[in-house]
């Protein structure tokens, strides 16, 4: 019987595709166009630095298999190791570094804390008003607008089947599974993936399965074009959340 997955945003189409890697039968099902939520809006941020540390084992292997991404889609998604910087422009930022770092070290990633002038030789560009910061090499970036249509060509060369436009899906437990009524017809499923996004947390409720959810949107602007001077992702440390943010260069 098909594993029908909701959703066909990064989450959705990734499982999708390593689902139909170990043989499993996948109908991927996305209410509107595949990849045009907020998968295609994301930053491209490929970070493990500042993560809830329980979160580190899963970064690490998803981080292993975005050194793969070319060989495993077939395309190149741009994905770049490029390094993320994180600036610390006041005490409080410096002591949160720190922390992470001495906690984040028993769970596999070890940050580099450079110095105000290492900062300035190593990436060059920067003002002297850093006092510090954490550099993790291994992390990157990679475009999101290229993800989008790779994994859905990746998995449906597997045999996954996608179904978009389906317009409102209608999930119900059924004697030996679930069912999955849309717009373009009803899938039978003895197991059902849900990879909805901000629309998960409504379809786990509707099985007893409630979980604490909330959607929002950061702000994202682009620039006008500007001579290529930083390679890696720079953030922030900061407890103001006011003044945190990123930044990269394409």
């Amino acid at each position: 019987m098909d594993t029908p997955v909701p959703g066909g945003g990064l989450m959705g189409r990734a499982s999708a595709f390593f689902l139909a890697r170990r043989g499993v039968q996948v109908t991927l099902i996305e209410r509107g166009r595949i990849g045009t939520g907020a998968t295609i809006a994301a930053f491209g941020n490929i970070r493990r630095t500042g993560r809830h540390l329980p979160q580190l084992p899963l970064a690490h292997r998803s981080r292993a298999l975005w050194g793969e991404a070319e060989a495993l889609r077939g395309r190149d998604v741009e994905f770049r190791t490029t390094g993320h910087l994180r600036l610390i422009f006041d005490a409080d930022g410096l002591s949160e570094m720190r922390a992470f770092a001495e906690a984040a070290l028993p769970w596999g990633l070890d940050l580099q804390e450079l110095a105000p002038t290492e900062i300035r030789a190593r990436f060059p560009g920067f003002g002297p008003e850093a006092i510090a910061a954490s550099f993790s090499p291994e992390d990157g970036s990679a475009n999101p607008r290229l993800i989008a249509p790779a994994f859905a060509a990746a998995a449906r060369a597997l045999g996954v089947r996608i179904v978009d436009e389906a317009g409102r899906v209608d999930i119900r437990q059924t004697g030996s599974g679930f069912e999955v009524a849309t717009a373009q017809g009803t899938f039978g499923a003895g197991i059902l993936l849900n990879a909805a996004g901000a629309w998960d947390a409504g379809i786990a409720a509707r099985f007893g399965e409630p979980v604490p959810l909330e959607a929002f949107g950061t702000q994202m602007g682009v620039t006008e074009p500007l001579p290529h001077r930083v390679l890696p992702v720079v953030g922030l440390w900061t407890r103001d959340a006011g003044r945190n943010g990123y930044l990269r260069q394409v």
